[in-house]
């Protein structure tokens, strides 16, 4: 199957102009920043884009809502060597319903269940001081790969986007990275986060296995509300894997409650049906 690189955010803008897609969960900055790095393909006559995340490693498909099942499934049937990986969010709306028929009648089937977990108001909740040790700036450049290593080793590749050096530092300036070290000058947890209209999302946070039950997590989790309130946001979220009970276990312990939201993660490759 042809695979045509996208190379401007005109053109993207160009080709998805009066389409209405099932999943495309990107803003236009992150599109801006996937095109500038060459990992945006528009495929079979425009007829889908891929995605190509962590390394090319795998690829995230994105679908518009299209009547043309067969050519749907023949795109990507052509991927059987790149694993494909769709989200649906399910929060009531008919759309996502149909979207996760589609998928299954092309092949895909559900690999994880991944709850949202919310915040509504950070001002109401019992604010606890930050721990001195979390760091919120990177001293020596081992550091950035270290963080690097920590969310590659402790994160399934199929939940985590290509991460590059620059996206930690660009994280790092404008305060959306926090991490912790150990008596040995490691770097044992650390979490990214962002925040886009007054809500802040908070992404891989991850403490290292022989790290865990210190109670890290929930420092990380104090450390990163008290910032997100002294500037000013009064929303925050988080998604969480069904069987993360301890995930879920530290995000309760700081105020956060699961809502109705779901993501389903559906994968396509020659272990899930692919032929």
């Amino acid at each position: 199957m042809e695979r045509i690189r996208i190379d401007s955010l005109d053109e993207y803008k160009k080709v998805i102009m009066g389409k209405r897609l099932y999943n495309n969960g990107y803003s236009m900055a992150e599109t801006q920043k996937y095109i500038a790095e060459g990992r945006l393909y528009k495929i079979c006559c425009e007829a889908a884009f891929v995605l190509a995340y962590d390394e090319k490693r795998y690829m995230q498909l994105v679908i518009p809502i299209i009547d043309d099942v067969d050519n749907l499934k023949a795109i990507v049937h052509s991927f059987l060597e790149t694993p494909l990986v769709c989200y649906v969010i399910k929060d009531g709306k008919k759309t996502a319903d149909e979207f996760e028929t589609l998928l299954k009648r092309i092949g895909f089937s559900c690999h994880k269940t991944i709850r949202e977990y919310a915040l509504p108001d950070i001002t109401i909740r019992t604010k606890v001081a930050s721990k001195e040790y979390i760091k919120y700036n990177v001293i020596r450049s081992s550091d950035y790969q270290e963080i690097v290593d920590l969310w590659r080793d402790n994160l399934p590749y199929l939940e985590i986007p290509y991460i590059s050096f620059e996206d930690i530092r660009q994280g790092e300036q404008q305060k959306q990275l926090l991490f912790i070290k150990d008596e040995h000058d490691s770097v044992v947890a650390a979490c990214g986060y962002d925040k886009f209209l007054g809500k802040s999302t908070i992404h891989h946070i991850v403490v290292s296995e022989e790290q865990r039950g210190k109670g890290y997590a929930v420092d990380l989790l104090n450390a990163w509300l008290n910032m997100a309130d002294e500037n000013g946001i009064k929303k925050a979220r988080s998604w969480i894997e069904s069987e993360n009970t301890a995930s879920q276990r530290s995000f309760e312990k700081v105020g956060f409650c699961m809502t109705g939201t779901m993501s389903y993660q559906y994968i396509f490759n020659k272990q899930s049906g692919g032929k």
